[in-house]
């Protein structure tokens, strides 16, 4: 199974067993216990890799004397823990997960409130994904073909051409050096850091693609709402996007058609001021 079922069987080997507990801290000393992986809510889930991370060398010797002794659970949970844990990249596994989940943790973790964020979402959303692209697209496609949000969303990411060969698939720092160690120790094979890599490029396409589909962005009010964004007035003229959320609204029966040019008149002139201002 993959990195979700290794985190959840760690957790439910500790959950509700004193005992095993007490053997853990006799064993590899005491220290903190696994979380709890949450399926749906990516928010909880970088803290407990990071423990698992922490955790790894305790468990590892936890097991390894379980195993010596002939002591070992006969539960599920456990034989998973333990094939994961003789497994030489669980560490870079870890790595790269947590990696790739701190740009959406910090995403959702900001939206996370009741205020009116819809001004900063889809130039948010796009920073996100662009951090998630560059792990795996070729910078000079980037700079070529997601040059604005609408361009992002439109252009074709699984396209094999416009993807990074292996050795240029960006794994994070850490999974990085830990590769790295693994290879020059001779534990992993050229093809298991193949293999690594490309299952990682796969990984981020694949997380690309959902965000792409279910992303509120793919709504237009959504792009034009970047107008309100007052880090992008004081740069940009955003008139053009200011008139295709009147437009929307007109369209929607919430603003009189009768009122757009004075709205447009004012957003003009709200502009104009903050120009001075910023002189």
């Amino acid at each position: 199974g993959g990195i979700e079922h290794f985190l959840r069987s760690l957790y439910i080997l500790f959950d509700d067993s004193p005992a095993r507990r007490e053997d853990l801290v006799l064993i590899a000393g005491a220290g903190p216990f696994p979380l709890q992986w949450c399926q749906h809510r990516w928010l909880e889930n970088v803290v407990v890799a990071q423990r698992a991370l922490e955790l790894l060398d305790r468990i590892k010797l936890f097991v390894e004397t379980l195993e010596r002794r002939r002591k070992e659970p006969k539960t599920v949970s456990y034989n998973t823990v333990k094939e994961w844990i003789k497994n030489p990249l669980v560490k870079a596994k870890l790595h790269l997960f947590v990696f790739i989940a701190s740009p959406i943790e910090k995403f959702l973790t900001k939206y996370q409130v009741e205020k009116p964020m819809i001004v900063f979402l889809a130039n948010d959303l796009k920073e996100m994904m662009l951090v998630l692209l560059r792990q795996v697209l070729k910078r000079e496609v980037i700079e070529a073909k997601c040059t604005s949000t609408y361009k992002m969303l439109k252009h074709d990411h699984t396209k094999s051409e416009d993807q990074c060969s292996p050795a240029e698939i960006d794994v994070g720092f850490s999974a990085a050096k830990e590769i790295k160690r693994l290879s020059e120790a001779k534990l992993i094979s050229e093809r298991d850091k193949l293999q690594f890599k490309m299952t990682t490029r796969e990984a981020v396409v694949t997380i690309i693609s959902a965000l792409k589909e279910k992303s509120p962005i793919n709504y237009p009010i959504v792009r034009h709402c970047m107008c309100f964004d007052p880090r992008r007035i004081v740069k940009y003229d955003e008139l053009n996007h200011f008139k295709n959320v009147v437009n929307a609204l007109v369209d929607a029966g919430r603003l009189v058609e009768g009122d757009c040019d004075s709205l447009c008149t004012q957003y003009s002139e709200m502009n104009r001021n903050m120009e001075i201002e910023q002189q």
